[in-house]
């Protein structure tokens, strides 16, 4: 009947409009379900781990000579490990080269060289190791480098520093004790300096057991001297012994630099220094800029900056582009202090 045919109607036109499996409609395409479910673990899961072995006591090393210590590591990762950086904490050390990358189950390595001339008995100084390591927290690990530096006698300086002696003051003695530790055999020698703007006294206090040396300037009349002691030991691992010996003379207010010099003028473009004014006089406790003015700079600025020791304290200069110091004026920044026997510091200009 009619309400049949037109049943028959509706599902024939149905089925001419429905997609065919392989048809598109607009820019969509199916995607079977299959290829949306995650994939099996990968190595995107792989992470690199590092493992350090125990740590070895320090070792014995004679003072003077360079100590090396060599740092071996294992990836036990699954990935490969990136050693991205080592950084020492001090100038006595320095890092040879590395492997940079590791792969999983193989070793690595990177040597440290410690300068012990400075130094006696056991030290440490620290490494910072900065890895891809997924054990390390941020990847980031210290080791240390150590030893056990070793002379045959024990010094109560190892070195003879005066420091910053004032001008128109003395120079007070620096006594240095001197005690050997080690059965030798020992033949010691008096002292000699190679500089004889000091003057070093000997005394044997408990004999071919306990020296005193005694370091002292006789006349002040330079602005910086260095030099060392020799003492010969006459022991078979350290025959020598060398003490350095320094000593710097100033006035109770400097300035640094104590000039200014300009490039050749007139000026190409803005310039700009930092002067910094320091008080060696330890008696006085509390220094401080308390003015600063440009004698015959026309055009150029001051800046006093502040404080952050009551030792010194800087004062910024900025000369302007096209600027030339006039030629029949004296050119020069003074500066007031608040020391009482040193008001006033002149800084001269020079082109």
């Amino acid at each position: 009947d009619h309400a049949d045919q037109m049943r028959d109607l509706q599902q024939t036109l149905v089925a001419q409009l429905s997609p065919s499996p392989t048809q598109h409609i607009g820019t969509t395409t199916p995607i079977p379900a299959a290829t949306l479910s995650s994939p099996p673990s990968s190595s995107s899961d792989a992470v690199a781990k590092i493992e350090f072995p125990p740590p070895s006591a320090p070792a014995r090393v004679i003072r003077g000579e360079k100590h090396t210590q060599t740092f071996t590591f294992t990836n036990t990762g699954s990935a490969p490990l990136k050693i991205l950086g080592v950084k020492t904490s001090c100038g006595c050390t320095s890092v040879g080269g590395w492997k940079q990358t590791v792969a999983p189950g193989e070793q690595g390595n990177f040597k440290v060289s410690l300068d012990t001339s400075r130094f006696i008995g056991n030290i440490s100084k620290s490494v910072t190791l900065t890895t891809n390591a997924s054990n390390l927290r941020d990847g980031v690990t210290s080791l240390k480098v150590q030893a056990n530096v070793w002379l045959p006698v024990a010094l109560s300086k190892l070195k003879a520093n005066f420091g910053v002696i004032l001008t128109g003051q003395t120079a007070q003695d620096i006594n240095i004790t001197m005690k050997t530790t080690d059965d030798g055999p020992f033949k010691i020698e008096s002292p000699t300096s190679n500089n004889d703007y000091f003057n070093i006294r000997w005394q044997e206090t408990i004999p071919n057991k306990e020296f005193l040396i005694t370091v002292s300037i006789p006349k002040i009349h330079r602005k910086m001297e260095q030099g060392e002691i020799t003492i010969p030991l006459g022991h078979p691992e350290y025959p020598i012994l060398k003490i350095p010996i320094s000593a710097r003379m100033a006035d109770a207010i400097e300035a640094s630099p104590n000039s200014l010099k300009l490039p050749s003028t007139p000026l190409k473009s803005p310039y700009s220094r930092i002067i910094t004014v320091r008080c060696h006089d330890r008696a006085f406790k509390d220094f401080s800029i308390t003015d600063a003015k440009a004698i015959g700079l026309e055009g150029v600025s001051l800046k006093v900056k502040s404080a952050h020791s009551k030792r010194w304290q800087q004062i910024e200069v900025s000369f302007p582009k096209d600027f030339s110091p006039s030629p029949n004026q004296k050119s020069t920044i003074q500066v007031q202090t608040s020391h009482p026997e040193f008001r006033t510091l002149t800084i001269p200009l020079h082109t």
